[in-house]
């Protein structure tokens, strides 16, 4: 699920509304000036389907929400997006995870995760 907002001050974009009552879950809202956009991914929907216009640098402010969703499920959905290389750990890519995370940077919502980023060259 991909979607625009114009609300920056509340996006609605978490997985209590664009996926309620389903796990596992990912959604991550990418801020970009007075508006974003917001994505989603719900087991019903198969693989992530990312726009491919939508980029992210590790500086970009995000909101994440995952909900059940293993590491590998969410490090695939950021590399998708993200302009650097996104690393899962091997012994942790079973991993589930449950996050809730506001405004911060792409960086710190990835090593929150437990996952590596690294800038492309």
């Amino acid at each position: 699920m991909y979607r625009r907002f114009e609300d920056v001050d509340d996006p609605h974009c978490n997985c209590a509304h664009d996926c309620p009552g389903i796990s596992p879950c990912i959604c991550i809202a990418i801020y970009s000036n007075e508006h974003g956009t917001c994505m989603c991914w719900c087991p019903s929907e198969g693989r992530p389907k990312l726009p491919e216009h939508v980029t992210a640098g590790l500086d970009q402010k995000v909101d994440l929400c995952v909900n059940e969703a293993q590491l590998s499920r969410l490090g695939l959905m950021l590399a998708g997006i993200c302009t650097a290389d996104i690393f899962v750990p091997a012994a942790e890519l079973d991993k589930t995870v449950e996050l809730s995370l506001k405004k911060v940077t792409l960086e710190s919502a990835i090593q929150a995760a437990g996952l590596i980023a690294r800038e492309r060259r």
